[in-house]
């Protein structure tokens, strides 16, 4: 198909069919059923550049240049339009409109288009890049046209305007390094757009403003992060060095990254000051220091401004606008910071959700702290319990709350995303994380989580390698790597990084010393397996392990006793934990009985790959109850989630 803007000679005439929709191009009408759906005009003209392209890849830069010839938008017009269009066509699955994240978006329903002499056609083109500027077809850009616009596009930056860079997707991933490399020592070959920004100083009078230090450094940390072509280290490894008698080039040489922001704040009533300065960490040289006093309801601005100076002196691409942080009352603001700075304990997270719903008393208009509340009820329910679900209900009435307040809430949609995982209900999932990709969220918090549900390993593990380069000394990203790789049947690399997370995080989640056990016991180092699971704290999941373990080594007295005592212990309604430990001591018929009362299969969308199933898995029975669960390869297979966005230059350097 050849390409056009709608401004250059679009015939006249035409009509758009599809499904029972109808698209009158001459009256600038949109039907179904014959009864006009309201559109405003440039919805109404997206949805017609969307299928004059029918079944091809529509970037942003093309419905900029096709829709807004001359006009300089944000990318939130085109996100209104596409949201709109949706309701309109009551597409929420997306089964016509799709969005490639990070990419743009395809009309992927069959059209047909009728002219002014009645003559009609059908449009069904096949997913390609071919025929359209910025495809892989099309001719590469000269390197000083090149140059001159990254020169230009600082400009317009500095200025406080718009531009537009396309963003540079992602089709293979390279399997990078050998096995068992270490991760950062790829990283440091990695361009200089990387940064870590460390814990601010609190240079307040009397020393008790830290927290108000610390969760600054945070949410400028966050705010760098939703630049995309900028590696940013996340908060437990840049924090990881407080109080620590480092240098800076020795931080950033721990963290594989090229640059360290850090500095101080003194905070007096409602002054403000905030002193910065960015470091080349390679040859430990001060690019710039700067430094800013201000009212405290100007922070916000201060943020930006710092943001922008970093993306300068790195020389970041930039793909839209700077980013922007929703501004707030300076109270409230305080108050949100407070909420940030501890939620690793039960009574911690009760405390950041009395902060947040102090926020929120000041400004109910606050969309973040609507959804940070949301997912504070998130944390509760995964690391504390809820057996009522009443936590859930909770953070999925917050999150919907903070949409109601912006449609473009990322953090929102990934909450929901998350919720949608804890509840098996994978297809809803996989449209709520589509959303936050789309809308920038970066942290992409549940994403590995949905790929493993999934079945598609090689994707989570790209999404973990990416992370594991952000946070490099984060026990659980080592963990939930680990994890994944014992999904993906890779034993040897998932017993390195399970050591790595129980030495960076030595009480971490309960899971892994069992999973360690069996990633050994798999791999025929009963012994060894038995001997550390043996020292490990006691509870249910390291018992039912040990108790395998005694059975391969052929400990009959000792798998005799644990048997019994967990058998007593668990009681007779614990199905699903007899049937853990029946599935992995081989006793299918046992396990298979368990396994049918029980009553719910929520959690059956990660568990059903768990190595203490694999001992049962080649019977019969076992395809049968992953049917009745609704996690069979069938099943998940029918789930579309387009998983396209990590940065094409270290996305495969970690194994």
């Amino acid at each position: 198909m050849e390409w056009r803007t709608i401004t250059d000679g679009v015939p006249t005439g035409l009509t758009y069919r599809f499904d029972v929709f109808e698209l009158d191009v001459d009256r600038a009408m949109l039907t179904k059923n014959g009864v006009e759906v309201s559109l405003r005009p440039k919805a109404f003209d997206v949805l017609r550049f969307l299928l004059r392209h029918q079944g091809m890849l529509v970037t942003r830069e093309q419905l900029f240049d096709g829709v807004w010839p001359d006009v300089v938008v944000t990318p939130d017009s085109i996100n209104q339009c596409i949201i709109e269009i949706r309701k309109a066509l009551g597409d929420n699955k997306r089964k016509m409109l799709r969005t490639l994240p990070r990419r743009g978006y395809r009309f992927d329903f069959d059209v047909t288009v009728s002219g002014a002499n009645g003559n009609e056609a059908t449009t069904s083109h096949t997913h390609q890049d071919n025929g359209i500027p910025g495809s892989k077809s099309h001719p590469r850009w000269p390197a000083v046209l090149i140059i001159s616009l990254v020169a230009v596009a600082l400009l317009y930056l500095l200025a406080g305007m718009e531009f537009h860079v396309p963003w540079r997707p992602v089709d293979t991933i390279s399997d990078g390094l050998e096995s068992g490399e270490n991760p950062i020592s790829a990283a440091r070959d990695l361009p200089d757009a990387s940064i870590v920004v460390l814990p601010f100083l609190d240079l307040s009078t009397n020393s008790d403003q830290n927290y108000f230090a610390l969760g600054l450094s945070e949410e400028m940390m966050q705010l760098l992060q939703r630049i995309p072509d900028l590696r940013v280290i996340s908060q437990t490894s840049a924090f990881a060095f407080r109080d620590k008698n480092l240098t800076v080039t020795e931080i950033a040489d721990q963290l594989g990254v090229s640059h360290v922001l850090e500095g101080s704040v003194r905070l007096d009533e409602d002054r403000l000051r905030v002193t910065v300065q960015l470091i080349n960490a390679r040859d430990d040289k001060h690019l710039w220091a700067q430094s800013y006093d201000r009212e405290l309801r100007e922070i916000f601005d201060i943020q930006e401004e710092i943001a922008a100076l970093v993306v300068r002196d790195l020389e970041v691409p930039l793909w839209s606008k700077l980013p922007r942080i929703q501004r707030t009352n300076p109270e409230a603001y305080s108050l949100y910071l407070q909420s940030k700075v501890d939620v690793y304990t039960h009574e911690a997270i009760n405390e950041s959700i009395d902060k947040l719903r102090e926020v929120l008393i000041i400004d109910p208009a606050y969309t973040v702290a609507w959804a940070a509340l949301g997912r504070r009820y998130l944390y509760l329910y995964m690391n504390y319990g809820d057996p009522t679900d009443e936590a859930l209900d909770l953070a999925k009435s917050l999150a919907e709350k903070a949409l109601t307040l912006d449609p473009y809430c990322a953090p929102a949609y990934a909450l929901l995303g998350a919720l949608a995982v804890q509840k098996n209900t994978l297809s809803l999932a996989a449209m709520h994380f589509e959303h936050a990709l789309e809308f920038g969220d970066v942290e992409r918090v549940g994403v590995g989580g949905l790929l493993q549900s999934l079945g598609r390993f090689e994707e989570a593990l790209q999404y973990y390698r990416f992370y594991l380069l952000r946070n490099p000394l984060s026990g659980n990203a080592h963990g939930n790597y680990a994890l994944t790789l014992v999904m993906a049947r890779r034993l040897a690399e998932a017993e390195t990084h399970y050591r790595q997370a129980m030495l960076l995080n030595p009480s971490g989640s309960l899971h892994i010393p069992v999973f360690y056990a069996m990633t050994l016991g798999f791999q025929g180092k009963y012994q060894e397996a038995r001997d550390f699971l043996g020292g490990q704290e006691v509870t249910t999941g390291n018992k039912i392990g040990l108790t395998w373990l005694y059975q391969q080594l052929g400990m009959i007295e000792e798998y005799d006793r644990n048997l019994a005592e967990l058998t007593q212990s668990m009681g007779a309604s614990w199905h699903l934990n007899f049937a853990r430990m029946y599935a992995l001591l081989g006793d299918a018929d046992a396990a298979f009985e368990r396994l049918d009362l029980l009553g719910t299969f929520e959690h059956w969308n990660r568990e059903r790959y768990w190595p203490i199933y694999w001992p049962i898995e080649h019977d019969p029975r076992w395809q049968q109850f992953l049917d009745k669960a609704g996690v069979s390869d069938t099943q998940l297979a029918e789930i579309e989630f387009n998983f396209r966005m990590l940065p094409v230059d270290y996305a495969g350097l970690v194994k």
